[in-house]
């Protein structure tokens, strides 16, 4: 009697202990949610900021009578809007980058299994490119 009511103590406690570390695994992939979503947060906020500022010297220098005034205002719209585009290409870069990696392993293993499906080692002689002969010249 004792013995099944501690087999199923036993039964409980295990169950217990996954649902804690089921419970344990969704608050940390929260937590890193919610550090993503501020980090994006605060990249949105630098982009409106860097847009706002641009509007404001694109207005100084339309208002701007003179040469010099003009050429700082340019300068510093140039410095932000390289600064934004190479931000946004590192942004682009971090999307892409693993995703050719990925497309061309996954296309050369496909490719190598073929390859092993079909008994071949390497390309069929029908696969490969003629080889072309020098030709000579006759002087």
């Amino acid at each position: 009697m004792f013995g099944k009511k501690q087999a199923e103590i036993s039964k409980l406690k295990a169950i217990i202990q996954e649902l804690r570390a089921d419970v344990r695994h969704h608050l940390d992939r929260q937590l890193e949610l919610a550090r993503e979503i501020d980090s994006l947060n605060k990249n949105n906020i630098q982009l409106v900021r860097d847009l706002r500022e641009m509007d404001q010297f694109v207005y100084q220098m339309n208002a701007s009578g003179f040469p010099e005034q003009l050429r700082s205002a340019v300068s510093r719209a140039w410095a932000i809007t390289e600064r934004r585009m190479q931000a946004e290409s590192a942004r682009i870069q971090a999307v892409l980058i693993p995703e050719i990696k990925k497309a061309y392993t996954d296309e050369s293993q496909q490719l190598s299994i073929q390859a092993n499906t079909l008994g071949q080692t390497k390309p069929s002689p029908s696969r490969q490119l003629p080889r072309s002969t020098p030709k000579h010249r006759e002087d």
